[in-house]
């Protein structure tokens, strides 16, 4: 595969001082909100792809569990009953949880409808369905809620722009995100989009989320990969600054565009396992 990746150097330690402290300078004449979000936050992923997904979760006291899954995902754009994406995990390690399955359909926001869920538990061999009542749920036992991977529409929040900020050699568009639904699980987001020479280049690199008291929560730092034009998250840490839980992704194996068919994202691949998807 011919892989390029775009080098971003991310210390957690470091990012979060740096955003605790960043102040964006006075907005000057630059682009919109609009351009912003449209060129930096919605990148192009591709068709489908397979991928090995590592989560480790540390508490505060620095006891870690680690886990491996294996992810299918699929990218319809709404075309398809208004399905944006689906989801398909698999459990791999550790060996007590392995065989666990994990699906999810995420629709487009226009659709203004809840994702659906399910479950797959080998020891009981059964798939139960997983209403979505709280978006603030954790994924995975993460400090990602369920509504942090779920894609927002433009219209979903009330955005600002704060102006460039500046970090050593890097500049940043900084934009703030309110809620405009009611009972949101956030007061507000602000996002850091590095500044780039061309459109196709800008990302996002950062996020700060505030609870619905405005007290700061979580600081979620990204680093991306591109995959035959795809942008495809490589590296992400979430760290909970009230709890003092740390947890980190990794995306791995990837592939790329393998032609994965809807039949794949359907409660009976969920409980024939990951075996069956590889025969």
């Amino acid at each position: 595969m011919n892989t390029s990746i775009t080098i971003i150097t991310l210390s957690l330690i470091v990012g979060a001082q740096f955003l605790a402290g960043a102040q964006a300078q006075t907005p000057a004449a630059g682009p919109s909100v609009e351009e912003v979000i449209q060129h930096c936050e919605y990148k192009p992923v591709g068709d489908d792809q397979k991928a090995r997904m590592t989560l480790i979760n540390k508490n505060k006291e620095g006891l870690e569990r680690k886990s491996i899954y294996r992810r299918f995902l699929r990218f319809y754009g709404g075309d398809d009953n208004q399905v944006l994406e689906k989801m398909l995990l698999f459990a791999e390690y550790p060996q007590d949880s392995a065989g666990i399955g994990f699906m999810r359909w995420e629709y487009v926001p226009e659709a203004n409808r809840p994702p659906d869920q399910w479950l797959y538990t080998p020891s009981l061999r059964n798939v139960r369905r997983i209403s979505v009542r709280d978006a603030g749920e954790s994924f995975l036992g993460s400090t990602l809620a369920l509504g942090d991977i779920g894609v927002r529409g433009i219209k979903q929040d009330k955005h600002t722009y704060l102006g460039i900020h500046r970090q050593g050699q890097k500049e940043y568009y900084v934009i703030e995100s309110i809620p405009q639904e009611e009972n949101a699980i956030y007061s507000k987001r602000v996002s850091y989009y590095a500044k780039t020479p061309e459109w196709s280049q800008c990302y996002k690199e950062a996020v700060q989320y505030f609870d619905p008291k405005g007290f700061r929560l979580k600081t979620q730092l990204i680093r991306w990969q591109q995959v035959n034009g795809a942008w495809i998250w490589a590296h992400v840490e979430v760290l909970n600054h009230q709890t003092e839980q740390l947890s980190i992704f990794d995306l791995d194996e990837i592939e790329l565009n393998t032609g994965l068919k809807d039949s794949l994202f359907d409660e009976r691949v969920l409980r024939r396992g990951l075996d069956k998807i590889r025969e």
